[in-house]
């Protein structure tokens, strides 16, 4: 099951996020982004003061 939430998405295992980042999700149509500009957000906000910048990038495998 897809995660819809950032508390979703943390709820699972390291390797359960893994097979949906890279098996389930289809990045280039936005699959995950919300998720992903979430975790960006939460990072700058836990380390506020030594994190000027921060992106969400699609990764596609180097080729």
């Amino acid at each position: 099951m897809k995660p819809h939430t950032l508390d979703e998405w943390l709820a699972l295992s390291p390797d359960e996020q893994e097979t949906i980042h890279l098996d389930q999700w289809n990045v280039y149509q936005g699959e995950g982004a919300q998720i992903g500009l979430a975790l960006c957000d939460k990072f700058v906000q836990e380390h506020l003061g030594q994190v000027t910048d921060a992106e969400l990038y699609v990764y596609h495998g180097g080729v």
